[in-house]
């Protein structure tokens, strides 16, 4: 049965060998050099590699074994006579061929190998000739010429080995495209698919042959993928995740199997002779590796030199034609940067034939390149101009103009195909700011009014169905964003909605609206409903209009704080005088529950409001004369006595000098005297601390 099995083995490989060289004679596959005239099993081609003659090789003609595609048919149609004119001229080679045979071997000699293989397929009798035994000199001259070429292997012939290291096509199905892999060590070249079919590796043949576990020490391998420059590979080594050509590997076991069954000592003589082979085969394929690599990183080191003599050839030529390199293309996202580049860095030397014909291609990518590089200049003034436009706009009007992210570009479009070439004066651009305001307006504002309504329906549930929420006086808003959050002003600015849109897009120009809806603006309840309470202490209905609040001008609290407010200013600070009140009561001692109403009053409560708060007018000014704060002695660290007094705890931070007189008269209702201000140790040593009161 193993016999049988071996000569169906052998017998279907070599169809399949006859078949290509046969049928297909104007096709690849002839032309891939196979032993039919260089056999690797005859006496005289083992000693054409100068070593000593081995024992023939059991596996005959390895690269016939190779399994090829389903898809891989026989040719049956002819090319047509102008496809054959343009593939073959006879003419284009009649005095070469005429030529005496010492002569074509002469000329051949000095050619590269791959060339040599080109002209052995030019016709039927170029291949007799060059794969006949009289040109064996021939390839031997050509491969010596190869720099640092390790030896042709014992079982390839010379124009096998020419093709295995210097030809791209795959071995079985003769494809060129895709990812191409060569094996040096099992003699093959395959692509993805055809790999998958021909190379299998140990864990695999295991599973599927069942041979002995000697088997794999009889095969060639792929070897290990990391190993030290001067090692040497053994078969022995083998392992069950290296990959085997499996053709060869059905060949060697059933053979195996069958030495095993007829004689011990021919087992033993095929385990010693099979080894010795895939061990000198695994380390000419790793010496062949070796010189793959080392003329990759020569040709790599040859290509960068190419690059940048072209590169230099180029610029000077550029420069010479008066191009300047400040419009080169330089954006990585243009298609025509990646072009301009390759253009620049291809590995490949410049003639003038080729620069003639390259210099209309880069003139056009220049053309391109400078004026996309000059609208962007001008597109960077008119950011700056329109910038400095808004900030000099009313509030009115500036809250009605766009980030620079949201400013419309597709209307710059006529001015920039007008000026981008020329450039334009300042005067020109103060023109198009002007011109383009109502176009910002409209399409800004209307968005911004409707983000912002959405905001405050959600907070204000009670007043989703009122109409005009936007204008009315009460409606307030607060900013959380970047800028709030370095300046530590997060919900401690109140703005009006035409104030919350200039604060805003001010503060991002760079960024859309859209960013400010989700996270930075918020409208607070409570600060609503001290709005309200502020309006009706000056004697307007609660719902009022914003301008109705306006037409009063600047805003005071005679509580003790110095300044003139705006509307929004003076919510905040009833706002957080009411926050401060409550807190202070929330952290009362209960040794001091019978001393609030003493040293602590609520300012600024609804009762109170309108006797405090007003108008501003001529009269406050004259009020309000500065304490001369020289007179009053402070110490390093200043605390409130009477916050200290009723609480037992150390206020977030000391007072400053500025504020302890109006802390004292909004706080607690007294002029601010000696010894109300004094060190943290001093008031712990008259009242204690929490939890220990004296």
């Amino acid at each position: 049965m193993a016999l049988q099995k071996l000569n169906e083995l052998v017998t279907s490989h070599q169809l399949r060998a006859l078949l290509l060289n046969m049928e297909l004679p104007n096709s690849l596959p002839e032309d891939i050099p196979y032993p039919d005239a260089l056999s690797v099993t005859t006496p005289a081609s083992a000693a054409s590699h100068d070593v000593p003659p081995a024992q023939t090789p059991f596996v005959l003609n390895r690269l016939s074994l190779i399994i090829p595609p389903p898809f891989l048919k026989p040719s049956t149609t002819k090319l047509s006579s102008r496809k054959a004119s343009k593939r073959f001229r006879p003419g284009a080679l009649k005095d070469f061929i005429d030529l005496p045979v010492d002569v074509v071997f002469e000329i051949a000699s000095y050619i590269e190998p791959i060339d040599l293989l080109h002209l052995t397929r030019v016709s039927k009798e170029f291949r007799t000739l060059f794969m006949s035994r009289n040109s064996l000199s021939i390839w031997r001259r050509v491969l010596r010429q190869v720099e640092e070429l390790p030896k042709c292997p014992q079982d390839l012939t010379e124009p096998q080995y020419a093709s295995l290291l210097f030809e791209k096509f795959c071995m079985a199905c003769l494809g060129t495209r895709g990812k191409i892999k060569v094996q040096l060590k099992l003699r093959l070249r395959l692509c993805t698919s055809c790999l998958k079919k021909n190379m299998v590796t140990g864990r695999v043949l295991k599973s599927r042959l069942k041979p002995p576990n000697e088997a794999l020490s009889l095969l060639p391998s792929s070897g290990p993928t990391i190993y030290p420059r001067l090692s040497a590979l053994d078969s022995l080594e083998n392992t069950d995740a290296m990959l085997y050509f499996l053709p060869e590997a059905e060949l060697v076991f059933a053979e195996l199997s069958l030495r095993k069954s007829t004689s011990p000592a021919e087992y033993d003589g095929f385990l010693l002779e099979q080894h010795a082979q895939a061990t000198r085969m695994m380390n000419e394929g790793l010496e062949m590796d070796f010189w793959a690599n080392l003329l990759e990183g020569r040709k790599v080191s040859e290509g960068h030199k190419t690059a940048l003599k072209r590169r230099k050839r180029i610029m000077t030529e550029m420069k010479a034609l008066g191009w300047e390199k400040k419009y080169f293309p330089d954006d990585d996202d243009d298609t025509d940067t990646d072009q301009w580049d390759d253009y620049l860095n291809e590995a490949k030397e410049l003639t003038t034939r080729g620069w003639n014909i390259l210099r209309p291609k880069m003139l056009e990518i220049y053309e391109r390149s400078k004026r996309n590089i000059q609208t962007r200049m001008l597109l960077d003034r008119i950011e700056v101009a329109y910038r400095n436009f808004r900030k000099r706009q009313e509030l009115s009007k500036r809250a009605q103009l766009p980030t620079w992210r949201d400013f419309p570009t597709s209307c710059l479009d006529d001015f920039l195909d007008t000026h981008w070439s020329t450039g334009c004066t300042d005067l020109e651009l103060d023109a198009l700011m002007s011109e383009l305001q109502p176009l910002l307006s409209e399409d800004f504002l209307p968005r911004a009014k409707s983000s912002l309504d959405a905001i405050l329906r959600k907070c204000n549930s009670e007043e989703r169905h009122t109409s005009n929420l936007l204008h009315k006086a009460k409606t307030l808003f607060t900013c959380s964003c970047d800028q709030c959050k370095i300046k530590q002003k997060v919900g401690m600015v109140f703005f009006s909605y035409l104030e919350i849109i200039d604060h805003w897009v001010g503060a991002h120009m760079d960024s859309p609206w859209v960013l400010a809806i989700f996270d930075d603006i918020k409208a607070d309840s409570q600060a609503m409903k001290v709005a309200e309470d502020v309006i009706l202490a000056l004697g307007l209905p609660k719902n009022c209009a914003r301008k109705d609040v306006a037409k009063l001008g600047k805003l005071v609290c005679r509580c003790g704080h110095p300044n003139a407010m705006t509307f929004e200013r003076l919510v905040y600070h009833v706002y957080s005088e009411r926050v401060w009140y409550q807190s202070i009561l929330g952290m009362i001692h209960p040794t001091a529950t019978h001393i609030v109403k003493e040293l602590l009053i609520d300012t600024h409560n609804v009762k109170n409001l309108p006797m405090i708060i007003s108008p501003h007018s001529l009269n406050d000014e004259n009020e309000a004369q500065p304490i001369p704060h020289h007179t009053i002695p402070t110490s390093k660290e200043g605390y409130c006595r009477y916050c200290y007094q009723l609480t037992l705890r150390v206020q977030p931070r000391p007072l400053k000098a500025a504020e302890e007189a109006f802390h004292m008269k909004s706080k607690h209702g007294k002029a601010r005297i000696d010894g109300d201000i004094a060190a943290l140790d001093q008031l712990a040593a008259m009242y204690g601390t929490y939890g220990c009161s004296s």
